[in-house]
């Protein structure tokens, strides 16, 4: 039985500041609670003590838009509303 979604997302991102506002709100709404972090590296996972699934980001500045996608479950147009 398949008991993780996912390892992990490990996200470069140009500015940490708008990715900790942005993944900041939107993470704990679906589960991931600040794991540990600091301006070089943040991450988010479930609560637990045991190892999960996490989402990770670190700065780059020299990181340029791709085509990478990172897709979430929603249940509802409404729920998707909800978090954005």
């Amino acid at each position: 039985m398949k008991t993780r979604i996912f390892d992990h997302i490990d996200l470069r991102v140009a500015d940490m500041a708008a990715a900790q506002k942005f993944y900041g709100q939107l993470l704990p709404v679906l589960g991931f609670s600040v794991g540990s972090g600091d301006d070089e590296w943040r991450t988010y996972q479930p609560p637990g003590d045991k190892p999960q699934a996490f989402f990770g980001f670190t700065p780059d500045a020299k990181d340029q838009p791709n085509e990478n996608r990172i897709a979430f479950w929603a249940e509802s147009r409404a729920e998707v509303d909800r978090l954005a």
